[in-house]
């Protein structure tokens, strides 16, 4: 086996926490390399059968020959996502953002409700390996992370009334990105514009940003669309791939 085959192996403690077994993260620098991935691919399936383990990449939508390798390898296609990014600068913000404001830690247990059955297209929803309760705890704990200090600088909740409508946890690099991590509606609040609110009290109210990002599942229509609509353009896309062993 090729020693130097390990370097593109990254660990993911937290979902491996999560799944109760060795997570890792086969890193896309791999795929660039085509020749490179089809000579390595039993030192690649050696290193995944050494133990009972999860493994996920992200692979450029035009490597298809990256594809084939990494389904030889008995990875599965689970996921196309886009990245989308849009300008602040000359986005018009309404100035009413009635009902919304940036989360306090009361807000964590409406927060993972939210997060606990919202979700439906994600990587986890849409792999069959994982349970739609796996999945969806995932995407708890991902929320809850917030409030525990261990993931994003910002989240911004809608409510309507008494009752928590939606979520928005955002990553910041500290050079003006903003980038949006997890976007919630409760399914009864849904069609009434709060996620397109949400992150419009975030460009306005967060500090120094000068572009927004976001991921999002291309079959995810809805999403594209509301992002489209407010201005984001396409950045790069890419197909998401499981290993399940």
């Amino acid at each position: 086996m090729d020693l130097g085959i390990e370097q593109y192996f990254k660990t993911d403690p937290w979902l491996a926490s999560m799944i109760n077994k060795p997570v890792y993260n086969l890193s896309n620098t791999l795929t660039l390399d085509e020749g490179y991935l089809c000579k390595e691919k039993t030192a690649i399936y050696s290193f995944l059968h050494k133990e009972s383990c999860f493994c996920y990449i992200k692979v450029p939508i035009h490597l298809l020959g990256a594809i084939k390798h990494l389904t030889d390898i008995g990875f599965n296609l689970v996921d196309t996502s886009v990245i989308l990014k849009m300008s602040v600068s000359g986005y018009a913000l309404p100035g009413n953002y009635q009902g919304l404001r940036f989360a306090v830690p009361e807000d964590e247990i409406s927060v993972c409700q939210i997060a606990g059955r919202a979700f439906t297209f994600s990587r986890f929803h849409t792999d069959k390996d994982f349970t739609t309760d796996m999945a969806n705890q995932i995407k708890t704990e991902w929320a809850r992370n917030f409030f525990r200090g261990k993931r994003g600088e910002y989240m911004v909740v809608a409510y309507s009334g008494e009752l928590a409508a939606g979520f928005l946890q955002l990553l910041y690099d500290g050079q003006g990105v903003l980038t949006i991590d997890l976007i919630a509606v409760d399914s009864s609040y849904r069609q009434m514009g709060i996620a397109q609110k949400m992150i419009e009290y975030a460009l306005a109210n967060c500090s120094k940003v000068g572009e927004i990002r976001v991921g999002t599942q291309l079959v995810n229509l809805a999403s594209v669309s509301l992002y489209e609509k407010m201005g984001f353009r396409l950045m790069e896309a890419y197909h998401v791939m499981h290993y399940h062993l």
